[in-house]
């Protein structure tokens, strides 16, 4: 889930400056940015991360920690 969030959060940031890039090189280049479309996005990223870390945490969950971290 931090994965989703970092890359995610990079993404929007990245974008961002290349507009700002293009905004000072290209008269009238505007920043639109779609805040509902990007929000749901967002969330998915967000819900999908949770749902795929949910096995292995539970895996993890029933592992004896002593007998785990034995030598063998």
């Amino acid at each position: 889930m931090l994965g989703a969030s970092i890359g995610t959060v990079m993404g929007v940031f990245l974008g961002w400056a290349m507009v700002r890039t293009l905004q000072a090189n290209v008269a009238g280049y505007e920043l639109v940015l779609p805040w509902g479309r990007l929000a749901l996005t967002i969330l998915i990223a967000l819900a999908g991360a949770l749902l795929a870390s949910l096995r292995p945490a539970r895996r993890a969950a029933r592992l004896d920690i002593p007998a785990a971290t034995a030598a063998p």
